[in-house]
């Protein structure tokens, strides 16, 4: 993604199986959604695991495998939205993420920032409190003059600030390098009703299974 994109032959394969750029766009910004939560997940594991439990390598590959269904879930769930937009009759043309690309790319600096946010509490919790981030630090809130002075006494909050800063703006200029390659992809226009119309379905099915999870389990 810098001198020569790595997505550009993936983004190709894409292109020529069908989907349109704003599909192709969906896909990769799942995939890469995956790939940050899941480095995410990894560092999390390497700083605390001195202090934690061996784990056998099964016990480990299962708890890797249950956050990255929860990962996927949460970069389909995030990727959701700009899928609907598209989708509306009449105004979707209008607004997607190709016609007002302003407008997603501060959906995607917000969901970058709040992710961001959400690490930075997820390490400080579990290095405090020995528990992974839960609804437990609504508790806080209660009294925010106390845990704010003791989270200004226990972190260095301005490095870790700049440090989220660094972040949101790596991400996004990441996902607007993401988004330009795929702006750049041919439409095929040619393409019959019925083959956008089975494409989207198809596509429809693949996203409620990843948000679901399993075929044993009902919704």
């Amino acid at each position: 993604m810098f001198v020569t994109n790595p997505l550009d032959p993936l983004a190709g394969l894409l292109r020529r199986m069908g989907l349109s750029p704003l599909q192709v766009y969906a896909i990769l910004t799942v995939v890469f959604l995956l790939l940050v939560l899941s480095l995410a997940r990894v560092a999390f594991w390497l700083a605390f695991r001195a202090g934690s439990p061996a784990l056998d390598a099964v016990t480990l590959s299962q708890s890797m495998s249950l956050g990255l269904r929860f990962d996927l879930r949460l970069a389909l769930c995030l990727i959701l939205p700009l899928l609907i937009v598209a989708a509306l009759p009449l105004i979707g043309l209008r607004i997607h993420a190709f016609a007002r690309p302003r407008w997603w790319w501060v959906y995607a600096a917000l969901v970058w920032a709040i992710i961001g946010l959400v690490i930075i509490f997820d390490f400080g919790h579990f290095a405090y409190l020995q528990l992974r981030l839960n609804a437990s630090i609504l508790n806080f809130l209660r009294d925010a003059d106390t845990a704010l002075g003791m989270m200004l006494q226990t972190y260095s909050v301005m490095p870790i600030a700049i440090g989220w800063l660094v972040f949101v703006a790596l991400m996004g200029w990441l996902q607007t390098k993401l988004w330009r390659l795929c702006a750049a992809l041919p439409d095929l226009q040619s393409r019959t009703w019925w083959k956008k119309g089975a494409i989207g379905f198809l596509a429809a099915l693949v996203i409620l299974f990843g948000i679901h999870g399993k075929f044993s389990q009902y919704p």
